[in-house]
């Protein structure tokens, strides 16, 4: 089990999806956005959202090694990996709250055209 996790996490890498949307629309920014005021205003936001994810992603990252170091080659018991799941799943509960307010935030900035040529994944999205 220790296995199968240290391998989705390291290989996993800093790239998580949230990461590959963000960077897609700061680049869509660009066409999507023809007021210069308010590419900037959206531009910062991506921003801030792309710090609050690798924030995410470096908190992980260093609960995966304390894990490796504590216990190294050693067995680790269900009690100890119950404790690094817990903090692991608060971590991702913190991050996705703040990444859905963060998106809600910049929803409220852009309008529907707008919104669907940052995300064309989202397009379907009713807002």
């Amino acid at each position: 089990m220790l296995i199968a996790l240290m391998t989705i996490l390291f290989l996993g890498g800093s790239s998580f999806g949230p990461m590959l949307y963000i960077d897609e629309a700061r680049d869509n920014a660009k066409s999507a956005i023809m007021d210069d005021d308010q590419r900037k205003l959206v531009r910062d936001d991506l921003k801030s959202m792309k710090k609050r994810a690798k924030q995410y992603a470096k908190s992980v990252k260093g609960l995966t090694k304390d894990l490796r170091k504590e216990f190294g080659d050693h067995a680790v018991g269900e009690a100890d990996l119950d404790v690094y799941w817990d903090q692991v799943f608060a971590l991702n509960v913190s991050f996705s709250d703040d990444i859905i307010d963060m998106r809600f935030e910049l929803r409220d900035k852009v309008s529907r055209e707008e919104w669907s040529a940052l995300f064309p994944a989202d397009s379907n999205d009713t807002q």
